[in-house]
């Protein structure tokens, strides 16, 4: 975390608790709002627990300006379980749900080595080519993000991508503007359907909008963001030779240790040499500045950084839960510092168990496949039976995933989840805030103020306004305040998608504004440092382009009557 931000946050505190003491309960938790959006624009490290900590500090303040005010809430009738209910729909746990049985899927998904082999049989489709291969990476992307969720889409296609590039021997700021590009495919390109963001699941669910909604117009809007990505994206790698389009071993090696770390469920190598307690501090801190500045393997820089052999081979011991990985990863270091060519046949070594792994992880692919069939069924259902709950298909379907993968993979997708949903977490208080807001009043009379005038230029005010708001929050908070401020007028389907396209827009213009980005922010940070300015300027151009196409299809819809008035 920033140094600065504990003073930061102490100063918004103070100038909410000052704006309670005066009387002025709303504006206090109007700027606990505004403040946490602020300073999470400030917390461009990358790290989960740095937003969450600042949305936790300040949602603390607000609760208590709210509990000034209004008095503690109580369970109505006296019943828990209802005042249970009120909390978990003021936290909209329904869409944490919904992204935990999503994630366990897509994770079991990636486990199995579906996705990665389906990169590479690109790559093979294409013949090496590396225009084709990011054209169709971007437009699979696009589709994909918004069938499976646009977060965890960014962070299979992300990894795939980097390492695709990595393997070209691209240029740094080439690779940093293709994985921003892939941002932008996973946030508007995957608006076509409900699942393709967070604030569609949220909109769907407190206006009532089915599946078909999305389909039906905003998935008009998804076609010019595919384009864009494609063009973009193909006009950076075109001056770039082809690639072998046989999977380099190795990548298949590093993916494989990997997968053995995440698998222990044990942290960085940093983290476990550290509990070990027998490292310096300033030994552990010079192999964190080698990582960052040197790009090294973490075993290597701990090695460089001075820390004993056998220290780094304990720490790696426990961190891939494999004594023999261990010890080959050494002796690879050493030989290869030598110029011993022992060194090769290490690497053999290291490759056929890697190679045995992997085919024991290929045996449940079937029934992982089915999960994924299942998946999409259920959610068709759903457009048929809206009384069946969207996250109930994930769930029945995560569950099926993670019972066909091996027992002993079973820890290792459970720690990958809660990684993924530790992504998420800091939304909860800013939820609880609106929650608050909309409570005491506020949004009815914003919602006075802001739909007073013709529905097409407010439906134009909606789209831009929502865009350039989420990028400097986070959109699915923009989208609980919009959904608010719309429910009810007879104009509201139409408002309503302006909402869905422009938080979705505003989704890639910064490393907060959504989980996406904040997921890719973390990605780039293994080729390069990238802060919240220099992000928006490379952003800007495919926004301000994204933006002036959206409104101009808006306002035709809106000639057209669509989506019809609720009046009508």
């Amino acid at each position: 975390m920033n140094r600065k931000l504990p003073f930061l946050i102490a100063v918004c505190s103070v100038i909410g608790l000052g704006l309670a003491a005066a009387g002025m309960y709303v504006p206090a938790l109007g700027w606990v709002l505004v403040s946490s959006m602020m300073l999470l624009s400030a917390a461009d490290d990358g790290k989960p627990s740095t937003k969450t900590r600042i949305t936790s500090s300040l949602g603390i303040v607000g609760f208590l300006v709210y509990a000034a005010r209004f008095g503690v809430p109580s369970a109505p009738h006296g019943s828990i379980v209802e005042y249970l209910g009120e909390l978990a729909h003021a936290m909209h746990l329904e869409i944490f749900v919904f992204l935990a049985g999503l994630y366990l899927v897509v994770n079991t998904f990636a486990y199995s080595g579906f996705i990665g082999d389906l990169a590479w049989k690109i790559v093979r489709k294409a013949e090496g080519k590396l225009g084709t291969i990011i054209v169709a990476i971007m437009l699979l992307t696009c589709v994909l993000s918004g069938i499976f969720d646009g977060a965890t889409i960014s962070t299979i296609m992300g990894i795939i991508t980097l390492t695709i590039l990595l393997s070209s021997g691209m240029r740094t700021a080439d690779i940093v503007k293709i994985l921003l590009l892939l941002v932008v495919a996973t946030n508007i390109g995957g608006v076509w359907f409900v699942l393709g963001e967070p604030t569609n699941i949220l909109a769907a669910e407190k206006l009532g909008l089915s599946p078909f909604f999305f389909v039906k117009y905003a998935s008009l809007f998804a076609l010019p963001a595919a384009a864009l990505c494609a063009f973009a994206a193909w006009k950076i790698v075109r001056a770039y030779p082809k690639i072998r389009s046989d999977r380099p071993e190795m990548e298949i090696l590093l993916e494989g240790i990997s997968l053995r770390r995440a698998h222990a469920g044990t942290g960085t190598l940093m983290e476990t040499l550290e509990h070990i307690g027998s490292v310096g501090i300033r030994d552990l801190a010079e192999a964190e500045r080698i990582v960052a500045d040197e790009g090294l393997p973490d075993f290597e820089a701990a090695l460089k950084a001075g820390i004993p052999k056998h220290i780094v081979h304990e720490a790696l011991s426990v961190n891939l839960n494999s004594e023999v990985l261990a010890e080959q990863l050494i002796d690879y270091y050493n030989y290869r510092s030598e110029g011993n060519p022992l060194a090769d046949l290490i690497i053999g070594d290291m490759l056929k168990h890697v190679h045995d792994e992997y085919k024991a992880r290929t045996r449940s692919r079937n029934l992982i496949l089915a999960s994924g069939g299942l998946l999409i069924a259920l959610l068709i259902a759903h457009a048929f039976i809206p009384d069946f709950p969207t996250w109930a298909s994930t769930i029945v379907s995560g569950g099926l995933a993670i019972a066909a993968v091996q027992s002993g993979a079973r820890r290792y997708i459970l720690e990958q989840t809660k990684h993924n949903m530790t992504e998420a977490l800091f939304l909860v208080a800013i939820f609880v805030t609106i929650s608050e807001l909309n409570f005491a009043g506020a949004f009815a009379y914003l919602g006075e103020a802001l739909l007073g005038g013709g529905t097409a230029l407010t439906g134009v005010g909606i789209l831009a306004g929502s865009a350039v708001l989420s990028g400097i929050a986070d959109n699915v908070a923009v989208m609980d305040v919009l959904t608010n401020l719309i429910a009810g007028h007879a104009d509201w389907p139409f408002f309503a998608l302006a909402a869905i396209v422009g938080t979705s827009l505003g989704g890639f213009a910064s490393p907060i504004a959504s989980v996406q980005a904040v997921i890719m922010a973390t990605i780039i940070r293994r080729v390069a440092r990238i802060g919240f300015g220099k992000w928006v300027a490379l952003t800007a151009v495919y926004f301000t382009l994204l933006l002036g196409v959206s409104i101009v299809l808006l306002l035709a819809m809106r000639a057209f009557g669509l989506p019809p008035s609720a009046a009508g």
